[in-house]
């Protein structure tokens, strides 16, 4: 503002000393001046104005956008993280525990194969109905996500377990397509959950 003060005093100033010199001269080019200025306040109170709404609006944006990632994390926190966390870890525990009936060599391996694919699919539907439904209440996108992580494991672990080329009762495989998929997706799934914000 001091600028525009002394950018205004040394206006006034030049104005004077041509009526000084020469009082022919119309006074009409103080008057443009006069104009000039007062134009030139209008418009940079116009730019400001503007450019304070401008702020204004993109700040309150902003706030919008941080207060709903907020609020979803919060919600993921209480829904999910407090509450919801513990299922899946059982159930995943449980998954890990069924699919051990693969390395009993004292049942029928087609039984065996069938009785483990049918916990398996027990259990999946389990995770579904209690862990990743209520994601969808957190967001679409994750539930989606972890979804998808949910039944390739599935997939994988059928085509696995039904694959007759392959003896699950062997340690080494059994930990190679069973139990490394099913480590795998888990991290996977908790990485999801963890990266989400």
């Amino acid at each position: 503002m001091d600028t525009l003060q002394l950018v205004i005093d040394s206006i006034s100033k030049i104005a004077i000393i041509p009526q000084s010199i020469s009082q022919g001269i119309s006074p009409q080019p103080i008057a443009c001046l006069d104009a000039l200025h007062k134009l030139g306040v209008v418009l940079i109170a116009l730019f400001n104005l503007i450019f304070s709404i401008y702020l204004y609006k993109t700040n309150k944006i902003n706030q919008k956008i941080k207060d709903m990632k907020v609020n979803r994390q919060n919600l993921l926190n209480i829904l999910i993280l407090n509450h919801k966390l513990n299922d899946f870890y059982k159930i995943f525990a449980c998954i890990h525990t069924e699919c051990q009936i693969l390395l009993n060599t004292e049942i029928g391996e087609e039984k065996r194969k069938e009785q483990a694919n049918g916990k398996l699919e027990e259990l999946f539907i389990q995770l579904n109905l209690e862990f990743i439904t209520t994601l969808r209440a957190v967001d679409i996108k994750l539930s989606d996500e972890i979804l998808s992580i949910s039944d390739t494991l599935q997939s994988k672990l059928s085509e696995n377990i039904f694959d007759n080329g392959v003896n699950l009762h062997v340690r080494d495989k059994y930990d190679e397509l069973i139990q490394t998929p099913i480590s795998n997706a888990e991290i996977e799934i908790l990485k999801k959950l963890y990266e989400f914000s």
